[in-house]
């Protein structure tokens, strides 16, 4: 074999060992993608739904509780009115946050979270009767938060009805009690697209207590 003959029969083997090696080294072989993880810690997607639907940084708002549920179905036990839902049992949390002065019920489940608007009255609620003068001011109340925020009045709950102390100091708000010594009208909580509203009712008179701050 002549020597320039050697020299390309060395040649073409170095260069198929070179292909060999780059086709066979780690940089060849198919790499999985990492995703980034979907956020699945509940309270912070509380947080972030309620952020989102105040249109404020989540920074404002804070989370009061976190409790894991079992839900009886797909509405996370918080249906609407109209709406059909898969009857079966859904985990999920259920997490209290507040933001912007009010108190959400955030329910989440599978990285979802939605506010829930349904509420019920606690046990230590105490609603006068119907045939009780506190009645026609608790009427009053709520046609005065309806027009107020443009409403329909069956979309106003009564949380809690509760007689005023004259003595009891109210935070932003000061009810006119100069004729009473001791009982001064009643405490009426509203709840309404989940904000809570108070209203002091005396008389005839009802406002709200303390001012209702427009957002």
């Amino acid at each position: 074999m002549s020597f320039s003959r050697f020299i390309r029969s060395c040649t073409v083997t170095l260069c198929t060992a070179t292909l060999t090696l780059a086709c066979s080294g780690p940089d060849a072989t198919d790499s999985p993608v990492l995703m980034p993880p979907v956020e699945t810690n509940p309270a912070t997607l509380a947080k972030q739904v309620v952020a989102d639907f105040l249109s404020i940084p989540v920074t404002d708002v804070t989370v009061v509780s976190t409790q894991q549920k079992e839900f009886s179905d797909s509405s996370l036990d918080c249906p609407q009115p109209g709406m059909s839902y898969l009857q079966a049992l859904t985990s999920g949390h259920q997490v209290i946050v507040e933001a912007d002065g009010r108190r959400f019920d955030i329910r989440v489940s599978g990285g979802h979270g939605k506010i829930c608007h349904r509420q019920k009255s606690g046990k230590n609620s105490r609603q006068p009767p119907a045939s009780t003068p506190a009645s026609a001011l608790i009427d009053l109340a709520r046609h005065d938060l309806a027009e107020f925020l443009q409403t329909e009045v069956e979309q106003i709950t009564v949380l809690q009805v509760r007689p005023f102390n004259a003595g009891t100091p109210i935070k932003g708000c000061a009810p006119d009690c100069r004729d009473s010594k001791d009982q001064c009208g009643y405490m009426i909580g509203l709840f309404h697209d989940g904000r809570r509203y108070e209203y002091h009712a005396n008389q005839s008179n009802v406002e709200p207590c303390p001012p209702i701050l427009t957002m």
